[in-house]
């Protein structure tokens, strides 16, 4: 089953955008005069969306009120709360799909707008680099890919992990996670991995798109006995700060979602306009820097990791004092 939000005209998007900007109940005739809708249109989609799982309140001689204390991703609503920005003019969101990355690579196929998200509750081939299974339960991660066309060229690609993992480590932070950055592609919280960042590219139509796939580890309780010293997810670490942690409850998808969305679109902006800042952004962030790593594949390295250079990868000074790209390979730290 998909769900899908391609424009802002619906009358759901409209009633759900005045929802969230009040804080107290809307009156029926005041929705019905903004929103030029009849009463009984207006109720029908009341019926609809509390149907689907939202929680609007409808009180007698007050009116309609939405309170913020779902976990159900509907396009209309993530939209709702974004205001019109690029990551919220279409919206697909699916139950289940093989690969959010699968599934947006082939839209961009078929030459869907710059700023399309595609959402999954479930993905039963999740992928990493290297074609590594992400595996998440249902319900329980945010899951979801995205196309942008900024115009680069191929050798820049590196550029998108970079603006998309200081974007993620932003909207962490607003909720009060301390994350960092590990190179190239992983949110780390307090040295385990709660997000990863899947960066593809694609030319069709002779338009260039990136295609970034990420996951992040929500209301994630359990991991596999060889992740779990590896990986932990925002509920764990919610829950380490709680008191106390038995009246803990999962955190709500929906709100982090458009969080995450509109500090993307914003270090997307930033990016096109000012790489560097981003660059430099990044680096008080990542972990890696300063460390000596190792580089396997083809052509095996080693050495200092010093920050990024103008197209998104990292450069390393070996121990000859040269200074060398890394463009691919598997990394890991030297002790």
């Amino acid at each position: 089953m998909m769900r899908s939000m391609g424009m802002f005209d619906t009358l759901d998007y409209r009633i759900l955008k005045r929802l969230h900007q009040s804080e107290t109940p809307v009156a029926a005739a005041d929705l019905c005069g903004e929103l030029s809708c009849s009463l009984q249109e207006l109720h029908t989609r009341y019926e609809e969306l509390t149907r689907a799982g939202l929680n609007i309140e409808n009180k007698p001689g007050e009116g309609f009120l939405l309170k913020d204390d779902y976990d159900l991703l509907v396009p209309e609503d993530i939209a709702a709360r974004l205001q019109g920005i690029r990551f919220g003019k279409k919206i697909l969101i699916f139950d289940e799909t093989t690969s959010t990355q699968d599934t947006a690579l082939k839209l961009a196929r078929e030459g869907l707008p710059e700023g399309t998200v595609i959402i999954a509750g479930f993905q039963t081939k999740g992928r990493g680099r290297y074609k590594r299974a992400w595996v998440a339960p249902k319900h329980s991660s945010l899951l979801f890919s995205f196309l942008v066309t900024p115009g680069w060229s191929r050798l820049q690609v590196a550029r998108a992990t970079a603006f998309v993992a200081v974007g993620i480590v932003r909207a962490l932070r607003e909720w009060g996670f301390p994350a960092t950055i590990k190179y190239p592609n992983d949110i780390l919280i307090g040295g385990r991995k709660v997000c990863g960042i899947l960066t593809e590219s694609l030319v069709t139509q002779s338009v260039l798109y990136y295609v970034v796939g990420i996951g992040i580890n929500v209301n994630v309780t359990e991991f596999p006995p060889e992740l779990e010293d590896s990986a932990t997810s925002l509920l764990r670490e919610f829950n380490r700060r709680a008191s106390p942690p038995e009246l803990m409850q999962p955190l709500l998808r929906p709100a982090l979602m458009a969080c995450l969305l509109s500090h993307l679109d914003r270090a997307y902006d930033q990016c096109l306009q000012r790489f560097d800042l981003i660059r430099d952004e990044w680096a008080e962030y990542c972990d890696t820097l300063g460390q000596t790593i190792a580089i396997k594949g083809s052509h095996p390295t080693q050495g200092l990791a010093l920050g990024l250079d103008d197209d998104g990868f990292m450069l390393l000074r070996t121990a000859s004092g040269q200074i060398e790209k890394l463009c691919g390979g598997e990394i890991e730290k030297v002790a």
